[in-house]
């Protein structure tokens, strides 16, 4: 095959994979993804796969070692459940204390707000089995959220605002106060959209009439799906000590909390009262969350019910902007893909936590360490990035290599004083500042790569069916399969593509 028609055969296949990619974007929008893969292959020996697999993934590579310098560790994945292709990287270690374990492929990681999408699903799965009504009120399930009188999926869509009389994490109140303020829950005004975690920490409610049957019968619901239904082997809640209650711990006699794990967010709430939350604590892996993207793809949720989890409807109040009018940006109607709960605050959506170029059927979530994960199901595509920002004895300290900060007390870092990202500089005030001068925060500093992402699982999608198809033109049935064999091993990650970084 002659340059010409190998270049004809990488266009063809191109433009062929970008007509069965779902998404609202335009081919011409993708041109970058074709550039970068014409060197890829044209600059690469043709049967050398391992080489034309990490010039594809360089440039994603160069990401995750920028990513990795805002944590002691950083563990990610890439996969395309369609064209069988993944990428697992592991950085660094659990934390800056000396001779802390490496992360691995089974390292459990604080997944932060990302527990959101958990409760999500397990919701979701309860109202399939008619055990839970999600048009039901809050104020039908459970006798001490009384003043809650709203839906169940109005709340979990943010289409409500709640409050309470105090903060629910406010350290050093007592736990009468705390369980008080849980009670106190009320709507505080109709028809608007701002973030808000109190939602997600009544759902345990829903499952009992106490705080103490709530929190036990939540639990073995939990287990029972992830572990016992879905094998997430690592999966689970970040328990330690936990007081007030009468909770069977003999359940998950193989918890974390051994390892000094836990979501200092959701620690006062659940450790100080005995009542487990909705909204933050689970921890898990990258596996288990690859795991848990096939399971959703292969039907663990009904197409309704995914439906409820993307709230991707058009004709709904959350996608209207205050005159009744679709929201509109940058000309295109706006999705909100964010795991059941959404960012909305007077009209502008927190455009960050969504999946740019990913098909309306995905979702995505994020948690404040930094964890993020995009599940693309119709597409097929799965990114996941958990990072960890702890040390010492649970304060969230970033080491850079320079410089120490935070402080004992301090639940999220501070002051960078390193470039992270090209075209991007950094501020003494915890701020790093984008091309465009905005500000973004470490906890959100993963969001900037999910474009990187995505180009890259597009990149290796179309090359892998390039080199197929040439293996095929020109290759006896004899080589063939032996040849097929080798494209096969090197993109699906059972060659060497479980990738130990350089500690950034």
């Amino acid at each position: 095959m002659d340059s010409r028609q190998y270049l004809k055969l990488i266009r063809d296949t191109f433009d062929e994979t970008l007509d069965e990619f779902d998404t609202s974007y335009e081919k011409r929008e993708f041109d970058d993804v074709f550039t970068e893969l014409i060197h890829s292959l044209l600059e690469t020996k043709d049967d050398d796969y391992d080489s034309i697999f990490n010039y594809l993934v360089k440039n994603y590579l160069k990401s995750i070692e920028a990513i990795s310098k805002l944590s002691p560790g950083l563990s990610t994945g890439l996969y395309d459940e369609k064209g069988n292709i993944k990428i697992n990287t592991y950085n660094g270690k659990m934390s800056d204390i000396p001779n802390d374990d490496e992360i691995a492929e089974d390292t459990v990681f604080d997944a932060s707000s990302m527990t959101k999408m958990f409760t999500s699903v397990l919701l979701l799965k309860e109202s399939e089995r008619g055990n839970i009504d999600l048009n039901k009120k809050f104020s039908d399930y459970n006798p001490l959220l009384s003043k809650v009188d709203v839906k169940i999926i109005d709340a979990l869509r943010f289409g409500v605002n709640l409050r309470t009389d105090g903060r629910l994490d406010e350290p050093n109140i007592s736990k009468k106060i705390r369980v008080e303020r849980l009670k106190s829950t009320y709507v505080f005004e109709r028809d608007t959209f701002i973030y808000s975690d109190i939602p997600y920490m009544l759902v345990p409610l829903l499952f009992g009439k106490t705080l103490e049957e709530a929190t036990e019968n939540y639990l073995n619901n939990f287990y029972e799906l992830y572990r016992d239904e879905l094998g997430l082997s690592k999966t689970g809640y970040s328990l330690i000590n936990m007081t007030g209650g009468t909770v069977n711990l003999d359940l998950i006699n193989d918890i974390y909390s051994k390892d000094g794990l836990f979501d200092p967010k959701a620690n006062m709430f659940e450790k100080q009262i005995g009542y487990i939350s909705g909204h933050a604590g689970v921890t898990t892996t990258v596996k288990d969350l690859e795991k848990l993207f096939k399971s959703l793809s292969h039907g663990l949720l009904s197409d309704s019910s995914l439906k409820e989890l993307i709230t991707a409807a058009h004709d709904t109040d959350i996608l209207l902007d205050k005159n009744g009018n679709e929201v509109i940006r940058n000309g295109k109607k706006v999705y909100i893909n964010r795991g059941m709960g959404v960012y909305l605050n007077k009209g502008n959506i927190r455009i960050s936590d969504m999946p740019s170029r990913f098909s309306p059927s995905s979702f995505a979530s994020a948690g404040s360490t930094g964890t993020y994960c995009i599940y693309d199901i119709s597409n097929g595509l799965n990114m996941i990035y958990l990072s960890n920002a702890r040390s010492g004895s649970y304060s969230k300290w970033i080491n850079t290599g320079d410089y120490i900060y935070g402080d004992k007390n301090d639940q999220m870092s501070k002051n960078y004083g390193t470039t992270l990202i090209s075209g991007t500089g950094s501020m003494k005030d915890g701020s790093i500042i984008r091309e465009n001068g905005t500000a973004m925060t470490y906890t959100r500093a993963t969001n900037n790569f999910k474009e990187e992402g995505l180009r890259t699982l597009l990149k290796l999608r179309i090359a892998k069916k390039v080199l197929v198809k040439k293996a095929k033109i020109e290759l006896s049935d004899i080589l063939l399969d032996e040849e097929l064999s080798k494209i096969e091993e090197v993109f699906s990650g059972n060659n060497s593509k479980k990738i130990k970084l350089k500690r950034a």
